[in-house]
């Protein structure tokens, strides 16, 4: 089986089993989360400069997401933190 190492949304493996075939996971915490979390966000960003689409960017906001809740942080917090 070809191992893939990849950060992957809770849905892929249910999909991947209803297609008969397997795989396995593990769940990420703490530090190796973030880490994951940081890297899947620079992966993202990548294919939106290559492609520029919707599609991309709302891949990136799901990593945002993904990485607050990992932080415990509400979304309404990011305003308080940019700059006017």
């Amino acid at each position: 089986m070809p191992k893939y190492n990849k950060l992957v949304r809770d849905k892929v493996p249910r999909l991947i089993s209803s297609e008969q075939r397997n795989c396995s996971v593990r769940k990420l915490n703490g530090s190796e989360l973030m880490m994951a979390l940081r890297k899947k966000m620079l992966e993202e960003a990548k294919e939106f400069e290559r492609a520029g689409d919707m599609d991309e960017l709302a891949d990136i906001l799901e990593v945002i997401y993904a990485y607050l809740k990992a932080k415990g942080i509400e979304f309404s917090e990011i305003g308080a933190n940019q700059d006017e």
